[in-house]
This record gives C-alpha cells, structure tokens and sequence, in this order.
C-alpha cells in the first residue's frame, strides 16, 4: 500500500512539474489577457508564425465593408505613418500591471488613421478603418503585440492569441429622452364634454408655414391632432378633461409667432417658438485624451439627421458630429466638462433617446 502511495505522489510530482513547465510561459500573457480586446469585428484568416510563414508575427483579422480599427488595450500612440510594408500603420505602447507592451495596426485604410504620436488612446477608441494598404492582398488588419516593445527585427513578438481572451467590456451610459421642433404652450384647458376648442397661430415667422396642433389629455395621454393651415385648428366635440397643447414645426428650421387658445369659458394668447435642439440635463466631465460617445436610439424619424455638439461648460469650445453620417464617437477629448446638445437637420419635429458612454 506505502508503494503504491508512493508511485501515485510520483506521478503526480512529475505530471504537476510537466504542466508547470507548459503554462510557465504563459502566467505573463494570463495576467494581460483580459486588458487586451480584439481590435476589430471579423475572422482571424492567419495565425501568429504558422507552417511556412514564420516571419509573420502576428494575426490577421479580415471583414468586408467600412470595418473599425480599435485600441487593443489604452496606451500612447508611438508611432502613425505610412510604411511600404505595413501600409498605413499605428503603433501604441502600453503599460499593463507593470509590464510594458506595444501594440501594432496594419494596413488600416488611406488616410482613415485618426491619432497622432504623442496622442493617449482609451481601449476601443477607433484608430482607424481596416483597409488593404503597404503589402497586403486583400482587406485586413494585420496585428501584434510586442513585449516589451517592437524592434525592426521583431524578436519581441509574442502571439496574440494568448491575449486577445476577451470581449470588449460592456459600457452603461446615461439616458434621457429628446424632442426636438415643438412649444408646449403654458397654460393648460379644462372643458366640459362636447366642448370645443380653437387653436390659432399667427404672426408667423415662416411663410408658408405648416404647424401640427396638438391637445393632449393630461390624465389619460390620448391626444387628437389638426395641421394649419391645412386645417382650421378648431377641435370640435371635445371629451371632457384637462388638455395641453403642443405646437410642432413641421418644415426644417424653428418657426416663431403667436399662438391664440379660445374655449367657450377662456381664452388666451401667448407667443411661442419651437426649439430647433435639444440639451441633456446631465454635463460630463472627461480627462484629456479620453472619449464620449453620444448615441440616440428610438428616433421618431425613420430617416433622420441629428448634429451631436459638445460644449466644454467654462471655454465654450465645441466640437460636433452629425448622425447617423458620422458615428457620435468623440475621442482624443480635451480634459473638461461638457453639455450634450442635439440639433434636428431635417424637417418636421424629432424624438427619442440619447445614451451618453464613456
């Protein structure tokens, strides 16, 4: 009994020492892996120094279509140019836990890089777009990891493989709901039942000018609608309730004039304008370098047009983007605290949701 124990701790020593020996390489890239994330969407279409490629030091990842480049891990920009053999190519260096890293982005597409050296970079912060620069045949990012650095001889190269082991991490952001191209007008009007009311704008500042009149049920939410001067804005035969009225702008640009409200025991007049944009009640505040991302979702348009500006509160700089054009994704910020204002491009009013990350 004493000689099997014996031969089983043996075996044990020398399959736990066997191991060891495997996965001692490895204890560095484990400790890495999850800062690092794939830099794009696609199929990895060649590995890290295969059979018959040995002088190819790192991964290719391919995907058809504009396809963005992003940061593998936060870091600074060492080197952004273009090379014969990388093409258009960024360099970052890293430092993760201590370690040093540099990171390389090849073949990215003509005049698609966005950084600068010297510039910090966030993890996922777009690069660039994948494209099939320098010596390349097809559409691709070519990319390496290097540790401690990269060198002309590339004998720093590790696989990333051994690192790319998670997902971009998941972001929550900060919410709010917009409506652009409207007045609410500021009072409100109870009627009896089979009452009616007359909602009538003039002075306008557009001509021809077309304005949707909303009353809407405060209690109950449901609403009826007229459009002047298509229609006379006189909303006859009225459930009984309390009802606010909204006036839209239905053509491109703020419209402004007065707005008279008459029921059978009231009236009144006011003057109004619709507002052109929309500013969320939350400011951000950034580091230099870092990034935002504005995104709005559920828009009332199906085909809409939203310029995005962020206003730094004390210098009033700002600095736009207009979607779904251009992707809201603001990186290399100045340090600061910023308003988010969304302005509406097309005709006709517009809402939904606008989510802030960063």
């Amino acid at each position: 009994m004493k000689r099997v124990s014996k031969v089983l701790v043996g075996l044990a020593l020398i399959l736990g020492l066997s191991f060891a020996g495997v996965t001692e390489g490895l204890v560095p890239q484990a400790s890495a892996a999850c800062t690092f994330i794939k830099p794009a969407d696609g199929t990895y279409t060649s590995g890290f120094r295969p059979p018959g490629r040995p002088n190819h030091h790192g991964v290719d990842i391919a995907k058809s279509g504009t396809v963005p480049i992003k940061a593998a891990a936060a870091g600074t920009v060492s080197k952004s140019y273009y090379s014969s053999s990388y093409g258009e190519v960024v360099f970052i260096k890293h430092k993760i836990n201590g370690v040093n890293y540099e990171t390389v982005y090849a073949h990215m597409r003509s005049g698609s890089r966005t950084v600068k050296v010297g510039n910090k970079v966030t993890q996922g912060q777009r690069l660039g777009y994948m494209g099939s620069t320098g010596d390349s045949t097809g559409q691709h990012l070519h990319f390496e990891i290097h540790k401690p650095e990269w060198t002309s001889s590339k004998k720093h190269a590790v696989n990333p493989m051994n690192y790319l082991n998670c997902k971009t991490p998941p972001k929550t952001g900060d919410t709010e709901n917009f409506n652009i191209g409207h007045y609410t007008v500021k009072k409100q009007f109870t009627v009896p039942a089979g009452s009616t009311i007359t909602v009538k704008p003039s002075s306008i500042s557009q001509n021809p000018h077309s304005i949707k009149v909303r009353l809407t049920n405060t209690k109950t939410g449901n609403y009826v609608e007229e459009t002047v001067p298509k229609q006379d804005g006189k909303f006859t035969n009225m459930k009984a309730g309390t009802f606010k009225i909204t006036l839209y702008q239905m053509k491109k640009g703020a419209v402004s004039g007065k707005v008279s409200v008459k029921t059978s025991k009231d009236s009144h007049s006011e003057n109004f304008k619709t507002s052109t944009s929309s500013t969320m009640k939350k400011q951000f505040t950034v580091g230099a370098g870092k990034s935002i991302t504005v995104k709005p979702g559920s828009v009332s348009q199906k085909s809409y047009s939203i310029k995005i500006r962020l206003t730094n509160v004390k210098t009033g700089n700002y600095t736009e983007e207009t979607v779904p054009k251009q992707d809201g994704k603001f990186t290399n910020m100045k340090g600061g605290t910023y308003k988010v204002t969304l302005y509406q491009m097309n005709s006709g009013p517009v809402s939904g949701k606008v989510t802030v990350t960063k």
